[in-house]
Formats: C-alpha cells, structure tokens, sequence
C-alpha cells in the first residue's frame, strides 16, 4: 500500500493554512513544509498543528529569493526518504478532491492504489468564493464558491502527482508552481498519465487584504529578480502596490484582482460533496 506525502512551500497563509493541512492529513501520511519567513503568524500555526499530533514536518528557509522550484525538490527527496510512494506538491491554498463527491476516505485509498513508477496529472480547478469577505473563519471548503468551467488539459490547468519511482528513474526535479516536473537538464517531462478522478481546487483570490499582502510579496521579489506572473498579472500587481503607497485613506475595496483563468458558472454554489468539514482552531478561514 503506498504511503502519501504532501509537500509544500509557504509564506503569509495565516486565513488558509490550518484549513490546507487539516484536509491534507485527512488522506496523506506525512505533510512536509517550509516556511519561506512569514510574518503573520503561519508558522505558530503550524507549530500548533504538529503539537495537536498531525503528520507535519516544518523546515524552514531565510533565502530572500523565492526559489520555490528548488525548495518543493528538495521536499520532494526528503519525502522519498521518508518512505513516500505518491507526492503531492501542493500550495497552501489548494485542495486534492475526488470527483464526483466521494469523501476523504475514498481518494486516500485512490493514492494508495496508483503507481509508483508512474507521473500523473490531474485538473487545476479554480475555485473563487461568492463573498470573499464573509464567513473567513470557517473551514476553506466550507465557504460558498463557484468552480471555473472545465476544459480540456492545457498548460497551467494542470498539476503533478509524483510517483517515487518515476522521480528516482527518469531523475526529475519539479517546476515553480508545482504544477510539471522535468528532467535535471530542464527539458520538459511528457510522460504523465492523466487521471479524472481526483482534481485540485485553487483558491488563489481569498480576501482583499489576502490579496494585497500577495501582491507586495510579489513586488518585493521582482525587485529581486523573481518572476511571479506574466505581463498582464505584473501590471495588475504594480497598480494595486502604486494605489496603497499613494494613498493615505487606501481601502481594501480598491484591490484589483487577477482575472480568473476560466469563467465560473454559477451551477457550483455548494462544494459540500467536495469535503468532509474540519474545525479550525488556531486561524482565522
């Protein structure tokens, strides 16, 4: 029977992290972490977490740049290590379900049933909340949220699932976003297998306040040199930083988000069948 690792690097998701890895220890066996310095009380939850006896490991990294493709690699051999088959890299505001409303005992047992030699890929489903200021104390899945409209695989709409001995024997490495992985040389791997019975719920735009703090992270690391999206999100990003540093009276409701990748149709009011709810107890959504 495989044994499931979540891994994942992190910074500033105090309103989704306790939600992210109470689901995650729901199906996985070991959930290793970096903490990339957050400042808003993310690693105290952690800490918490892991004292109340939930499979975490918390490393941590005080590199200035944002160099998530080589840390999630290096969780990634720690989890192999550590005995993993099936790897998960993942963010802090994603979810693993399983399709068609099946709980959290159903897509365990999927993992430990899938192969280790091989390298899957599943559907990136955005996931936007009808009120991204109401009900932010309650458990991430738990808020009323419309699903994008599914589409047919395509670049960036999807995300790896690894098995170990794929990783060891093609001697992989993973690419920022966590969403393929490629060979040490660089080049691309193509031999995923694709799988429809488990998808990733994204959850990027949480809150207004959320999604200013994102954005003067990402500022903070264009101005070393990092990369975080293409043009359009750049833009986005730099009127929302201009807009507070300008303004003395500067409101949340000013936040100008990224647009959705796909449309959400309103048919998704309830994402219940999705979850078997968790309650929080050291954050705040």
């Amino acid at each position: 029977m495989n044994k499931i690792a979540v891994v994942m690097m992190v910074k500033n998701e105090i309103d989704v992290i306790e939600s992210c890895v109470r689901h995650a220890a729901t199906y996985a066996d070991d959930i290793l972490i970096c903490d990339h310095m957050s400042t808003d009380g993310t690693l105290e939850v952690l800490k918490s977490l892991k004292d109340e006896g939930l499979p975490i490991e918390i490393s941590r990294c005080f590199d200035t740049k944002q160099d998530q493709q080589s840390v999630t690699t290096n969780l990634v051999h720690e989890s192999i290590r550590r005995g993993a088959n099936i790897i998960l890299p993942t963010d802090a505001d994603e979810f693993l379900i399983m399709v068609g409303g099946k709980d959290s005992k159903d897509l365990r047992t999927f993992l430990q049933n899938l192969d280790p030699n091989q390298v899957y890929e599943i559907h990136w489903t955005q996931c936007e909340f009808i009120d991204a200021e109401k009900d932010q104390e309650q458990f991430t899945l738990d808020r009323p949220a419309l699903k994008s409209l599914p589409k047919a695989p395509s670049p960036w709409r999807s995300k790896a699932v690894i098995g170990s001995g794929a990783w060891q024997n093609f001697k992989l490495r993973t690419q920022r976003g966590n969403h393929f992985t490629e060979y040490l040389d660089g080049k691309a791997f193509d031999k995923y297998i694709r799988i429809y019975e488990i998808e990733n719920f994204h959850y990027r735009y949480r809150s207004n306040g959320q999604w200013l703090s994102k954005d003067l992270c990402k500022f903070l690391a264009r101005i070393l040199n990092e990369t975080m999206y293409g043009d359009m999100g750049a833009k986005i990003m730099l009127n929302n930083v201009k807009n507070f540093l300008s303004q003395d009276n500067f409101e949340l409701a000013d936040i100008e988000p990224l647009p959705n990748m796909l449309p959400p149709t309103s048919s998704d009011l309830d994402l219940a069948p999705y979850r078997n709810t968790c309650h929080l107890k050291y954050s705040h959504g």
